[in-house]
């Protein structure tokens, strides 16, 4: 199953999760309707049964009132978390890594999630730790990969050497890829709705208490629906975790024996759910029951059902990969990360023995010698491989210290937004000193310019991925500032180079996130004007003859149904080509897979992919929200 395919299988396990919760709701409603009739015939003195209750309009206000308030606080929920998955953040105590107190953790952690996005082609997530549990666990939160945030429990930190955390980020990146980190997060606005009438009921006993204090007369009936609704919500807590269970638990297996496709080791998966086994990944945050399905290992204790549990039970997670792991705990896993370093010879993270043997299975110095296809470079969206891993982690080990640090932003002289720029201006094909003098900061651009030209494409992208995660931590004065110096230098009269405005669109992608599709778009012919822009694009930078483009671009379009079947004459611009990207993100995942696949047989009619080509894919990806990963196949300079 490709990765289009497990983006339509998401979205139609939404549908699934709206009929459960319907049924939860109709469930909720006749509970509550019964309980405010028995908190009426207690009251009063005069006989009164259901038949006479629904001939009352109360149960029609109490019906509507219960649908309006589970609707509306399920719809918030989801609004509070399309617009920032931050607020989840916040609500179970997380913090960022501070760049000037990393602990040698912290550090071996933020460079394994730049190895695995850097190799997927995923934008590299935000890292936050909730530094109050002690527990192992960890998971991912986002509408799309390019807002996915990533969140570790300090446990994991202090329990488990590099290899069991690679696997439990490539686990992680798994529900990116499979799709799960969308659904998951659509079902805590879910649980919002269903777990409110339980609040409220709370809410309802301690009113009802006080009043009781004052013998008001009505107290008791307050106490009776408080308690009834508390009960009620239980139903609700039920729906709530059966759905949770039904669409977390085989999933995990996914994801587990993803990570172990991901690094071609099945010990790394083993460790951390032993050390699990061992410490526990249970959180003590009042919202672990609110996000417990998104995480690593199981968040709470379930004391009557396990069968209502998120995740399988361990030693089933274990033995799905290797079942003989147990009887191997031979070496010492029990050591917890800092343990492992502290008795060994105090090597830096990127030194240790088990990253040293694993970059140098693919030296960067060798020219790669796998040729690139439209059908691999299809398959491998969205997937992870052990050598595209390794090739990553090399490649990071190739840049430059000095330039490493500025686009971590942890060069005091010298910000990423700088470097950004200086990438920009290296590949313009004018005048970089003129270019550059009228640039603020213009002496760090020039030098990092400068340190620019001995790299590679795939050093120089890699760069630029460091340092556009850290746009995000920028304030909007800042922002703002850095938008208009792009346009400043995007805007002239000379034409832009295709790989100016791959990273000029990245770069505004990142400062202005594009909002989830409100509406899925189903027919090509609905964006057949932006199909036909892009399209055209690709062939300005083809080889092929001009009868040899015409003839098979009106061949293609026909195909999509498209009327337009000539090429397209409009001048290029980065504006135009940005909001033409910016409409086709709303296209069902099935169609865009049909556009990205044209895109890449365009490319490749004239029998070369250029590294400018490569990247404009990796652009096209990241707004079909589709992760390219890094390239290791055969490119022509």
């Amino acid at each position: 199953m490709d990765f289009f395919t497990h983006q339509a299988k998401a979205r139609q396990q939404t549908k699934v999760l709206v009929m459960l919760f319907i049924l939860a709701i109709i469930l909720i409603i006749i509970a509550i309707n019964l309980v405010f009739f028995l908190a009426v015939a207690f009251h009063q003195v005069d006989e009164n049964t259901i038949s006479l209750w629904f001939k009352q309009p109360y149960w029609k206000w109490i019906t509507l009132l219960t649908i309006g308030i589970i609707l509306l606080t399920s719809l918030w929920r989801n609004w509070q978390l399309g617009r920032s998955t931050l607020s989840l953040v916040q609500s179970v105590n997380a913090t960022p890594i501070i760049q000037s107190q990393q602990t040698l953790a912290e550090k071996t952690l933020l460079n394994v999630v730049e190895e695995m996005s850097i190799a997927s082609g995923m934008p590299i997530p935000e890292v936050f730790i909730m530094r109050e549990e002690s527990t192992i666990n960890a998971f991912v939160a986002g509408l799309e990969p390019s807002k996915a945030i990533l969140v570790v429990t300090q446990g994991l930190l202090d329990h488990l050497n590099r290899e069991a955390l690679q696997a439990v980020i490539a686990h992680e990146y798994s529900h990116i890829f499979h799709g799960d980190m969308r659904i998951n997060v659509k079902l805590i606005g879910v649980l919002a709705g269903l777990l409110v009438i339980s609040q409220i009921g709370h809410g309802l006993l301690r009113g009802g208490r006080r009043s009781s204090n004052n013998k008001n007369s009505s107290a008791l009936a307050v106490l009776v629906i408080g308690l009834g609704l508390f009960i009620v919500g239980y139903i609700g807590l039920f729906f709530g975790r059966l759905i949770k269970a039904g669409i977390s638990r085989q999933r995990e297996f996914l994801a587990d024996a993803s990570a172990v496709q991901y690094t071609r080791n099945k010990s790394g998966i083993c460790q951390a759910l032993y050390q699990i086994g061992q410490h526990s990944s249970l959180l003590s945050s009042p919202k672990a029951e609110e996000m417990s399905h998104l995480c690593f290992g199981q968040a709470i204790k379930y004391k009557l059902s396990g069968w209502l549990a998120t995740h399988p039970p361990i030693a089933q997670r274990i033995s799905a990969i290797d079942p003989h792991f147990t009887a191997q705990v031979d070496f010492d896993i029990n050591l917890s990360a800092n343990q492992q370093q502290n008795s060994s010879t105090k090597k830096t993270f990127t030194d240790t023995a088990n990253f040293t043997a694993m970059t140098e299975k693919s030296p960067l110095a060798e020219p790669p010698t796998a040729s690139i296809t439209s059908n691999s470079i299809l398959s491998s969206v969205g997937h992870l491989s052990e050598k595209q891993y390794s090739h990553a982690a090399h490649l990071l080990q190739t840049i430059p210290a000095e330039l490493l640090a500025i686009a971590r932003g942890e060069n005091q002289s010298c910000n990423s937004q700088n470097l950004l720029v200086s990438l920009i201006i290296y590949h313009q094909k004018v005048s970089r000193f003129q270019q550059i003098s009228a640039l603020k900061n213009a002496h760090n651009i020039q030098a990092l310019t400068t340190q620019l030209s001995p790299l590679t494409m795939q050093q120089q992208h890699a760069l630029f991925d460091i340092a556009l995660a850290k746009l995000v931590q920028l304030d909007a004065p800042t922002k703002t500032q850095l938008e208009q110096q792009l346009i400043q230098l995007i805007n002239r009269p000379t034409q832009c180079g295709l790989t100016e405005f791959v990273f000029y669109a990245l770069i505004v992608n990142k400062l202005k996130p594009l909002q989830p599709a409100t509406k899925t778009i189903n027919q090509f012919a609905k964006l057949g004007h932006e199909i036909n822009g892009l399209f055209s694009l690709l062939y300005q930078h083809s080889q092929l003859s001009d009868a040899e483009k015409n003839s098979t671009f009106s061949k293609q379009m026909k195909v999509l149904g498209i009327s337009q079947t000539m090429l397209s004459n409009e001048p290029f611009s980065p504006e135009r080509l940005t909001r033409m990207l910016e409409n086709l993100h709303c296209l069902h995942p099935f169609l865009k897979k049909e556009v990205f696949n044209l895109a890449i047989d365009i490319i490749q009619q004239d029998g070369m992919v250029t590294d400018n080509e490569y990247e404009l894919l990796r652009l096209l990806g990241e707004y079909f929200e589709c992760p390219v990963p890094i390239n290791i196949g055969q490119v022509t300079d």
